[in-house]
């Protein structure tokens, strides 16, 4: 990423989002460090409206909403395991989904298994690819399919690093690169 002229912030929240507060408090604190990037950009020769939001598993739960706030800086959602089968068991406090609009960004969704299948039939896998499939219809609905992608099984493949896809898909979705 460097290497492209792009600076890398990573973050962590909490350990586990086991609740719908811990959720909560992930979203306050993605809120805190959306402020720190915008507070701090001259400091540290950041783009604020060049941004693109990553998270994996919680992360992708954690940063969810801010991802899909309309912020106009915010370029790309990229994310590996999303939004766990879990994050679906209660719709009517968070559903996913509803927070999609027309003005959402393109995003981009790597899983490291296929489809409807676990890992390991004594410890299932939760993030199932499927999740990503359920916001790329509705991406679909809205009329915005072209700017989604899912890739899976890239746990069976010959690479799997899942932020192979993160260089490429940051190029094509940030307005200005060095």
């Amino acid at each position: 990423m460097h290497a492209q002229g792009i600076s890398v912030i990573a973050w962590e929240s909490l350990t586990s989002v086991n609740s719908t507060s811990e959720v909560e408090t992930g979203w306050n604190d993605a809120e805190l460090m959306f402020q720190w990037i915008q507070g701090n950009a001259a400091n540290y020769n950041l783009d604020p409206n060049n941004i693109i939001i990553g998270g994996s598993s919680r992360g992708s739960i954690l940063s969810w909403k801010y991802g899909h706030s309309g912020h106009p800086g915010i370029k790309g959602l990229y994310m590996y395991n999303a939004l766990p089968s879990s994050v679906w068991a209660l719709p009517s406090w968070w559903y996913p989904p509803n927070e999609v609009t027309s003005a959402s960004p393109p995003i981009y969704f790597v899983y490291r298994r296929e489809p409807g299948s676990s890992m390991h039939p004594t410890d299932p896998d939760f993030h199932d690819p499927n999740n990503g499939t359920t916001i790329i219809n509705t991406y679909q609905t809205l009329g915005i399919g072209d700017r989604t992608r899912l890739m899976h099984s890239i746990g069976t493949s010959g690479n799997t690093d899942k932020y192979q896809f993160l260089v490429d898909f940051a190029l094509s979705v940030l307005d200005t690169c060095p």
